[in-house]
């Protein structure tokens, strides 16, 4: 018998078996209704908060707490604390319980509904057949659906702070979800890491800039334009430059910044598309200078033959024995927040 075991032997107050099975069903039943509440929120709650977070440390968080629940009393106090922030609108209640139901506007309040679509499980946003994407309201990912890029060579770039710009133009109707100037970086095993989304607002030729700093540990540099929510935006004369040891701006070199090198996207060396969700093209329509500029149309009803689901949609699981979840599936928007917002 090992040391361990001779000590263990010698315990005053040995646990028994049963109570060491009593204690990991408990645990197991508590990370198996954080699980389930989890994917509800994560996947189908509209919410601004629940878009945005990062939903692996929130798991990691998560997963800690609820499994230190004693009771179920506990664990719905413990769940209401995780979720209530990211999802407000969710409601817990017992067997016995009747969930309130969810007020909204009604029918010409002039607002609009915000709901997912999912296409598979879209977990990563390059995935070329499974995405996501939240109908009615900006998401994160969003634009890298929608995106027309150039990578640049980017060691001679890192740690330094640079300038990009372009003009464009855009008849996008939609305030809440803009086309924009894009600028990311992609560091080792990370698909892309946004540091620059400037919105496009005009409908005449204007030129949008923004200056940030490059990461010290980069590689490619990716700029670009991406379009909004629906109608269309035309871009041309993208820049790059680069701030020197003297505060002076240097411009850096990019590969057919007039869009003029190939009369097809689809033909040019030197942009990519990572447009799925929307159209993009070279056209001649009233380029800001030369004959091609870049345009990129996106249609809102396009996207997996989007389901369009009416306000105040929900639907209520069981997510441990007695303890139930109403998420609601469809909740308004006006073009600034989800309404009602957080508090």
């Amino acid at each position: 018998m090992n040391q361990e075991s001779q000590q263990y032997g010698k315990h005053p107050n040995p646990p028994e078996r049963g109570d060491e099975m009593s204690q990991t069903d408990n645990i197991i039943a508590n990370l198996r209704a954080f699980a389930r509440l989890y994917g509800y929120v994560r996947f189908f709650h509209p919410s601004d908060e629940a878009s945005a977070i990062d939903w692996d440390r929130f798991a990691i968080l998560g997963s800690r707490k609820a499994k230190e629940a004693q009771s179920p009393a506990e664990l719905r106090a413990v769940l209401d604390d995780l979720f209530h922030p990211i999802a407000p609108t969710i409601q817990l209640y017992g067997a016995n319980q009747a969930p309130c139901p969810f007020p909204y506007p009604g029918p010409g309040s002039g607002l609009k509904t915000v709901h997912w679509n999912h296409r598979g499980v879209g977990v990563h946003h390059d995935h070329p057949t499974y995405h996501s994407h939240r109908l009615g309201r900006w998401s994160p990912d969003d634009d890298i659906s929608r995106l027309v890029l150039q990578r640049v060579r980017g060691d001679r770039l890192a740690g330094k702070e640079v300038r990009i710009s372009l003009y464009a133009r855009t008849d996008c109707p939609d305030r809440s979800d803009r086309p924009g100037l894009w600028l990311s970086v992609q560091p080792p095993y990370v698909m892309f890491k946004n540091l620059v989304s400037v919105p496009i607002t005009s409908a005449e030729w204007q030129q949008y800039s923004a200056t940030t700093r490059l990461p010290k540990v980069s590689t490619w540099p990716n700029i670009g334009c991406y379009g909004g929510g629906a109608g269309t935006v035309w871009a041309d004369e993208v820049e790059l430059a680069v701030r020197d040891e003297n505060g002076e701006w240097k411009p850096e070199k990019i590969e057919d910044p007039g869009f003029e090198s190939a009369t097809s996207l689809d033909d040019s060396p030197h942009w990519e598309v990572y447009a799925r969700d929307a159209r993009s093209s070279f056209t001649t329509q009233g380029p800001f200078r030369g004959k091609q500029c870049l345009m990129i149309e996106t249609d809102p009803n396009a996207f997996c033959n989007a389901v369009h689901l009416p306000p105040g949609e929900s639907v209520d699981k069981e997510i441990a024995a007695g303890l139930f979840c109403r998420v609601p599936l469809a909740l308004c928007s006006d073009d600034e927040q989800r309404v009602p917002g957080t508090q």
